[in-house]
């Protein structure tokens, strides 16, 4: 019980700052949940980046996957990172173990055996495709913020086509 007390005073002390906080606190939450990454049902983010041309990024992810939450909390969450996923991808999150049905390159298939097809290996995964659904390449793992805006980049710029990505993340 000691263990969860300052967790239970800080979750009191949010809630009651947030029910005082009137008008400001509320336009500011507004701002910035305007600048979170905006997360799509995987079929919608297909139509999607095909018709703006841009690339796709799919999270793989459990519900009982602690980096999986890290990575919500701590990457996605970066303005850095929702500004950049914004302006060149699309993004959609896929429960590795669901069985609700999606559609790739016209083929209906659960989450999960989209999951095995795309060999993910642990969670979180992330996923890179062009407007296409053709796939970039596969990540295995947390990244951290600043790691993640030069993988962003190291595919937004087509940088793939030419460069391994540790040479790319390496300045070579």
């Amino acid at each position: 019980m000691k263990k969860y007390l300052p967790l239970l005073i800080l979750a009191l002390s949010l809630t009651t700052g947030v029910s005082c906080a009137g008008n400001k606190k509320a336009e500011k939450d507004t701002k910035t949940v305007s600048s979170k990454a905006e997360w799509l049902a995987f079929d919608q983010a297909m139509e999607k980046a095909a018709a703006d041309q841009k690339y796709v990024v799919v999270d793989f992810y459990t519900d009982w996957c602690k980096w999986c939450k890290v990575m919500d909390d701590k990457t996605y969450a970066d303005s850095s990172v929702a500004a950049a996923l914004k302006e060149n991808f699309v993004i959609a999150k896929i429960n590795g173990e669901s069985s609700e049905k999606i559609t790739y390159l016209g083929k209906v298939m659960a989450q999960s055996e989209f999951t095995m097809g795309m060999k993910v290996s642990g969670f979180p995964s992330t996923l890179f495709m062009d407007s296409e659904g053709k796939v970039i390449g596969i990540l295995p793992g947390y990244i951290e913020a600043p790691v993640y805006l030069k993988i962003l980049s190291y595919v937004s710029t087509q940088a793939y086509k030419t460069k391994k990505l540790d040479d790319y993340l390496s300045g070579k």
